[in-house]
């Protein structure tokens, strides 16, 4: 999964919010 821009992919930032920093996004 090679989605650096979180706001062009849906799928990645989902992740983001579970991984909580994952691109640098803290969501938690």
């Amino acid at each position: 999964m090679a989605g650096m821009p979180s706001s062009q992919v849906t799928p990645i930032p989902i992740q983001h919010r579970e991984f909580g920093t994952f691109q640098g996004s803290p969501q938690k």
